[in-house]
């Protein structure tokens, strides 16, 4: 595969094609926050396993900058269609967006550090659900009262605790870690140019 330092209609379609896939592995996990809140609370470790290494193949196609942005852009795009938009999850995207950016600049477009890298912050889309619970707890739980089967809001409550929120992060981060370099191995993601 011959990687573009810029963007071109080629690329644009397959960066947007991994993008969709990127939103419909997103919300199959999503999906599992059904199941238990535990499930709910880890979205973005759960979704490290996976989402890393879809927008790794997207990322590889397109050396310079946006294929972050790009991905965040069509995951609001899902969240204002599906009615869940709210300023925590805008400011979540925008943050994950910068960082992503931020990282495949300063590792370098053309390196699979770049791409692994900038592949870390991509799963935190998933956390702009849960950390709501810590900052809107009231209405989170009356949402779960009103839309999830009884009782699960007050196992929500019990499961959530502020200290939960960095064991969140960090096992999130050490899964995208982990599976990133996995995935990249096991789809022989290279970055180098040929």
């Amino acid at each position: 595969m011959k990687y573009i330092n810029e963007w071109n209609g080629r690329n644009l379609g397959s960066v947007l094609l991994f993008a969709v896939l990127f939103c419909i592995a997103a919300l199959i996990i999503m999906f599992s926050g059904n199941i238990h809140p535990v499930a709910f609370l880890f979205f973005s470790a759960t979704g490290a396993i996976i989402l890393p290494t879809i927008y790794m193949l997207a990322a590889r196609r397109v050396a310079a900058p946006g294929v972050p942005t790009a991905f965040t852009i069509i995951f609001l795009l899902v969240t204002i269609v599906s009615g869940e938009y709210d300023i925590v999850k805008l400011t979540c995207y925008i943050t994950i967006a910068i960082a992503a950016e931020l990282n495949r600049y300063y590792c370098g477009y053309n390196s699979l550090k770049g791409l692994v890298f900038s592949s870390l912050p991509m799963p935190f889309v998933l956390f702009s659900w849960p950390v709501r619970i810590w900052i809107t707890r009231d209405l989170v739980l009356s949402n779960a009262k009103d839309e999830m089967p009884a009782g699960y809001d007050a196992v929500l409550n019990d499961c959530s605790p502020l200290w939960v929120m960095p064991i969140i992060i960090v096992t999130t981060v050490v899964f995208a870690v982990i599976f990133a370099n996995l995935g990249a191995k096991i789809f022989k993601i290279d970055a180098k140019k040929e």
